[in-house]
């Protein structure tokens, strides 16, 4: 079985850009209390690393949405 180099070159190719994409991925930034959301993100529920759950909600004053606390 020969693989020629275009394979070998194409197939360390996408080896390498997975490898270099999944520690960003892994890494994001989960929100806290009063960090903004978007209005598309309005009504969702997150968890956080320390247990906590966040809902995006519409401020009361003003405008923008934020990351709450539940009712």
């Amino acid at each position: 079985m020969n693989i020629s180099r275009k394979t070998l070159a194409t197939a360390a190719f996408l080896a390498a850009t997975t490898f270099a994409f999944t520690p960003a991925i892994a890494a994001a930034d989960v929100p806290s209390m009063y960090d903004s959301c978007s209005s598309t993100q309005e009504g969702q529920r997150i968890t956080t690393p320390n247990g906590d759950t966040l809902e995006c909600v519409g401020v009361d004053t003003g405008t923008g949405y934020d990351w709450e606390a539940p009712n």
